[in-house]
């Protein structure tokens, strides 16, 4: 689904996905290029299938596709009876995931692509992030994840994904319950998510600490006979 074939492309050419953007022909190679060499690294046993390439407009081709592969499963996930029943766990607890991946390329009167808009599909249920979807749901967080450029710090980018994430489901909610999405509001409650995130963490942290520093103090007060 890469475009490799610079005459295709404008000088000036405009990609956007979910948490990375370019302009111009060089940096579009440029970030393709490593995502086809990092991805394949980053992510088990990657395959792409189910090419589909369809033109509805003028001007406009429509291609969708699947990224197949290996994914771990999170540990919140790994609970007794937090799993599908019809979901098969591989060994090692991963499974098995599709991504589902939607690009919408605009041509110019030459028939050079001058923008490309790629975006995650939405699961067979219409919705990414039900609870039944667990699946789904940590396919694309790794995906995303796999994307991570060279330069870009692990844990900032952690952050970016998680956002995005949360950012969706928060959407998709809406859109089951119906109402309007505050993007203020959103941003507001997801800083005060990561806040309780980091006092929750700082606090084991803390707790872990001074337990050790007890039993050091115990071991050294009652030494063995």
């Amino acid at each position: 689904p890469f475009l490799t074939d610079p005459s295709l492309l404008c000088e000036d050419v405009v990609y956007v996905s979910p948490l990375h953007s370019s302009v111009g022909r060089e940096s579009y190679f440029q970030l393709f290029e490593h995502w086809a060499r990092a991805m394949p690294e980053r992510l088990q046993d990657l395959e792409i299938r189910d090419v589909q390439v369809y033109q509805l407009k003028p001007r406009e081709v429509s291609a969708k596709w699947t990224y197949r592969f290996v994914a771990p499963l999170p540990l919140p996930a790994r609970v007794p009876g937090r799993l599908p029943a019809d979901l098969q766990v591989l060994p090692g607890d991963k499974v098995l995931v599709d991504v589902g991946i939607m690009s919408t390329i605009q041509m110019n009167e030459n028939g050079q692509v001058v923008s490309q808009v790629d975006r995650l599909a939405q699961g067979g249920s219409g919705y990414m992030y039900k609870s039944s979807n667990v699946a789904g749901t940590v396919a694309r967080f790794e995906f995303l994840m796999a994307q991570r450029l060279q330069g870009e710090l692990l844990w900032v980018y952690y952050w970016r994904v998680l956002r995005e994430q949360t950012r969706n489901e928060a959407q998709e909610i809406i859109d089951i319950e119906g109402g309007m999405f505050n993007e203020r509001s959103f941003e507001k409650d997801f800083r005060n998510m990561i806040m309780r995130q980091f006092a929750v963490g700082g606090l084991l942290g803390a707790l872990l600490y001074y337990c050790l520093k007890y039993f050091n103090f115990f071991l050294m007060t009652h030494p063995p006979s």
